[in-house]
């Protein structure tokens, strides 16, 4: 059993398995729910070229995922960079037409001085008011 250990945490050290599979493994070999009889002598040999192999794949696709991020890193970076020149730019469009509309409006509403300044500006016309029935 200690062997079975030692290969199990020497497969973790070397980032064959992960650590989620090496406590799995850890607990099957401490705790087996049952017994199995193998009969193939070599199958402690053949799960650890199998562990190999996946290692080795996982290895590689990591290495091939790794270069064409870093070949596309500066892509990434340029168009995430013109995004925000973009939106800046339609932000300082947007504002300064929103000010010259706010300026257009402020300049319609330039009041007028009256030519008596005694008479009010508004006048609302009088009217008779009928006496009230009580």
């Amino acid at each position: 059993m200690k062997e079975e250990k030692l290969m199990i945490l020497s497969m973790l050290k070397d980032g064959r398995i992960s650590v989620d599979e090496a406590y799995r493994l850890l607990e099957v070999v401490t705790e087996p729910k049952c017994k199995i009889k193998i009969k193939d002598k070599g199958i402690d040999e053949k799960i650890t070229k199998a562990a190999d192999n996946v290692g080795s794949f996982a290895k590689e696709v990591g290495e091939k995922f790794e270069s064409k991020y870093k070949a596309i890193e500066p892509k990434i970076k340029e168009v995430s960079q013109k995004v925000v020149e973009k939106a800046a730019s339609a932000v300082d469009s947007v504002s300064k037409k929103l000010n010259d509309k706010l300026n257009d409006i402020k300049k319609e509403e330039v009041f007028e001085e009256p030519e008596d300044p005694q008479k009010p500006i508004c006048e609302t016309p009088e009217t008779e008011v009928p006496p009230s029935e009580e």
